[in-house]
């Protein structure tokens, strides 16, 4: 089963929901494949990966891959996406109550050089990937290290 539920266009992502065995042909365009369940095969362009069952986006690990333009995804199991369309988003909810995490989720993602932010971005970032290393590695706790990065990136982009 394939369904397109939005086109691609400028600057827009489309949207199809598959489920079951599918092939489908990027063309002129760039596909993000988010595997919510199921077991099976999800391969891009020739490059294979085993997809382990899971009952849902929440039973751990999941998979996803970035199709460049002119390439090939096939699958044989369930793929979900966020819609970007809220009517259609208000169904996945409806169709899924724990969905609605990854849709609130979406409505609150900005663009990293979103707010104005620009070409400052990385004054941010760096302190973010520093503070999560430093917590990761236990050199610092997880709450001072993303103190420190707090107050880094506030004097940064003064």
């Amino acid at each position: 089963m394939k369904e397109v539920l939005l086109e691609p266009a400028d600057h827009r992502l489309g949207v199809i929901r598959t489920a079951g065995d599918v092939v489908h042909e990027v063309g002129d365009a760039i596909a993000w494949v988010v595997v919510e369940s199921g077991e099976g095969h999800l391969t891009v362009d020739g490059q294979s990966a085993d997809v382990g069952g899971r009952a849902g986006v929440f039973e751990g690990p999941g998979w996803s891959a970035v199709a460049p333009r002119g390439t090939t995804i096939t699958t044989d199991g369930t793929l979900s996406y966020v819609a970007p369309i809220k009517a259609v988003q208000d169904k996945q909810v409806a169709a899924s109550p724990d969905f609605k995490v990854w849709v609130d989720a979406v409505a609150a993602a900005k663009g990293r050089t979103g707010d104005g932010l620009g070409t400052r971005y990385p004054k941010i970032s760096e302190p973010m990937w520093t503070a999560v290393q430093a917590a990761l590695s236990g050199s610092k706790s997880p709450q001072a290290a993303l103190s420190a990065a707090q107050q880094t990136a506030a004097a940064a982009t003064k």
